[in-house]
């Protein structure tokens, strides 16, 4: 209403100026016939001449109502171009307002899974700590069986012992009979051994469940992690993105005045075609690099919820990361994903966990991981169904590659059959630092072919082997290994079933280490 009722008093001060001009030249024209009159009465001499000045000021009068329509016409071009801008902003602050909805569909969504996540981890904590209970009732009741089994042995080499010393004057009878309670005992005893034996594998079976259960109550705190980070993302860029439209708003508003000052050109009618995020950084209304802004304006969510080629052309030039977990991606995505990469050669993180990519997706990565005029830092593949023969693909990349520093192959499935593959790239890599092989099934003989690349030189910082049924054997190898190993900081072993013998080998390998802050990371319940 403000801008209307400037633009009005713009119009009026214009007719009034147009008005007066007017004025003035008829003023001039009257005075001009005046003087004319009196020439004429003084000399008829210069009557000629005052008819050239009435014809040069008849030109001015057509002069000036010249200007006055051209004046008119620029106060109707201002009062588009006001209309042209107010529609515009009303249609950003609309989608503005939509665009705020989805970000609260959005953190809705992530507080409903976060829910979920500390339901699931209380019922962990729960099932651990009633697991915990059963084994130390399991534990005194094996004493007590022990006890019991102990008590009744003595008893019986005491009856032997007094029916030994009785043979001599039993009858043949009395010995038969002896003999059978002596077979009977003997029974007696085989069943308590055994019912000892079976109360053993029980409680090794919920210890090993104690484990799992360790271990999963472990994963799901990490992922509570993750949810209340990505929580406090969501938070934090939709405060950003409002104080963007309070700033764009203003920016708007400082433009229009400008723009009603000043006389409009062809040039400035025309409207560019510009993306939201481009838009706002081009006119200074947010900082950083385009692909910070990206950031801003879609955020990590919104940006997920896009079809791969809607993603992709999303990105702005300087993007680093494509985030896509989760989504279910399709050969032809992968396929899609390679060819984006392989143009932006700035990308420098792809995190494409949960998406079953198998076969196909490990060749189109490794196809990337070979390409050298790529700068890729850190690669995450949890969850993708990639199997021996998929991460066997990978690794052998891996030994070409000269930049990543971080690979997340977790839960995939991978066996001892892969062990070989996997160490030579360790011992290879001119890059990696970081491997995480967390949740497969690499068992004692995996664990000791990966031990056997530590041992040497090589690169790597940080190894995640945890939940990988690996025994003692395998914790001997890895103790071995780092007693020789000079770069290794971390070792995260938790989630196995290893002895207490094997946890007190890397143990001691741990404290005579040369590595300063070394970390073995052990499964509690077997320390």
């Amino acid at each position: 209403q403000a801008e209307l009722e400037k633009e009005k008093g713009l119009r009026n001060e214009s007719e009034k100026k147009a008005q007066a001009a007017a004025e003035m030249v008829t003023l001039q024209v009257e005075g001009e016939q005046e003087k004319a009159n009196r020439k004429l009465e003084e000399a008829a001499e210069a009557n000629r001449k005052l008819v050239t000045q009435v014809q040069d000021a008849e030109a001015e009068v057509v002069l000036l109502r010249k200007q006055v329509a051209q004046a008119e016409a620029q106060a109707n071009a201002e009062k588009e171009s006001n209309d042209a801008l107010r529609s515009e902003m009303q249609n950003q602050k609309e989608k503005w307002e939509q665009e705020a909805e989805q970000g609260d569909a959005i953190r809705r969504g992530h507080e409903e899974v976060l829910v979920s996540k500390r339901l699931q981890l209380d019922e962990v904590q729960t099932k651990l700590k009633t697991a915990e209970e059963s084994n130390e009732e399991l534990k005194r009741k094996l004493l007590a069986n022990a006890n019991q089994a102990e008590a009744d042995r003595e008893e019986l080499e005491k009856m032997i012992t007094k029916l030994q010393s009785q043979m001599d004057s039993s009858t043949n009878d009395a010995l038969v009979k002896v003999g059978v309670e002596a077979d009977m005992l003997r029974k007696q005893l085989g069943a308590e051994q055994l019912a000892k034996q079976e109360a053993e594998d029980k409680s090794q079976k919920l210890q090993n469940k104690v484990l799992s259960l360790q271990a999963d109550l472990e994963v799901l705190r990490a992922e509570r992690k993750e949810l209340d980070n990505l929580v406090a993302t969501l938070r934090s860029e939709q405060v950003e993105a409002n104080r963007g439209s309070q700033r764009e708003a203003l920016s708007h508003k400082s433009n229009n005045n400008n723009h009603s000052i000043s006389s409009p050109t062809p040039d400035s009618a025309k409207k560019e075609t510009r993306s939201p995020a481009a838009h706002l950084f081009m006119a200074g209304s947010l900082s950083g690099t385009p692909g910070k802004v990206a950031k801003i304006l879609l955020g990590s969510s919104e940006r997920h919820r896009l079809a791969t080629s809607d993603y992709l052309a999303s990105l702005l030039e300087g993007t680093t990361e494509i985030n896509r977990v989760g989504k279910g991606l399709m050969p032809q995505d992968m396929s899609e994903i390679a060819q984006y990469v392989q143009t932006h050669t700035k990308i420098e993180r792809m995190f494409l966990s949960g998406n079953n990519l198998g076969i196909h997706g490990a060749q189109q990565l490794g196809g990337l991981l070979k390409d050298k005029t790529l700068k890729l830092l850190r690669l995450d593949l949890r969850h993708n169904n990639l199997g021996n023969e998929g991460c066997n693909i990978l690794v052998d990349a891996l030994c070409q590659n000269q930049t990543l520093t971080r690979i997340d192959l977790s839960a995939n499935g991978i066996s001892a059959a892969a062990a070989s593959a996997i160490a030579l790239a360790i011992g290879r890599s001119e890059s990696l630092q970081r491997l995480d092989l967390r949740h497969n099934d690499l068992g004692d003989a995996g664990a000791a072919t990966i031990a056997s690349s530590i041992k040497g030189k090589c690169l790597l910082q940080h190894l995640d082997l945890s939940a990988n049924s690996i025994g003692h054997k395998g914790a001997d190898a890895l103790a071995q290994a780092l007693t020789n190993n000079k770069t290794l900081q971390v070792l995260d072993m938790r989630g196995n079933a290893i002895s207490a013998a094997g946890i007190k080998a890397l143990e001691t390998a741990k404290e005579g280490s040369e590595v300063r802050d070394r970390q073995v990371l052990l499964p509690l319940a077997n320390r």
